[in-house]
C-alpha cells in the first residue's frame, strides 16, 4: 500500500507542477494540432482511471464516478474558448 500511494502521489505532484501557474486556457490549449490531449484532459483523464481502480479494486461504490468524468469521449476534449478556472477546480477536486 505503502508503494502504490506514495507512486500515485509523485505522479499527482509531477502533474500540478507542470500545470502550475497557467490560466485555463493554456491548461485547455492542445500541445499537437493532431491530438486532442490537453493538460487539463490529462488531469480529468487521470482522475478517471484512479476513480476506475479504485470502484473496481478499492471497494469505492459504483456511483462515485463524478460528472467531470463520466464520458470517456470527452475527457480530453476541452475547448480553450470557453473553459472557466471553475472547470480547472473541478477536475483537481475530481
Amino acid at each position: 500500500v505503502a508503494l502504490l500511494t506514495g507512486f500515485l502521489s509523485y505522479q499527482r505532484q509531477t502533474l500540478a507542477w507542470k500545470c502550475a501557474g497557467l490560466t485555463p486556457q493554456q491548461l485547455a490549449t492542445r500541445a499537437v494540432p493532431t491530438s486532442d490531449l490537453t493538460l487539463l484532459g490529462m488531469v480529468r483523464h487521470l482522475a478517471a482511471v484512479e476513480t476506475g481502480w479504485l470502484v473496481g479494486f478499492g471497494g469505492l461504490p459504483s456511483g462515485t464516478w463524478p460528472d467531470v468524468v463520466r464520458d470517456r469521449d470527452e475527457q480530453f476534449r476541452v475547448d480553450p474558448a470557453t473553459v472557466t478556472q471553475e472547470d480547472v477546480d473541478a477536475a483537481w477536486a475530481t
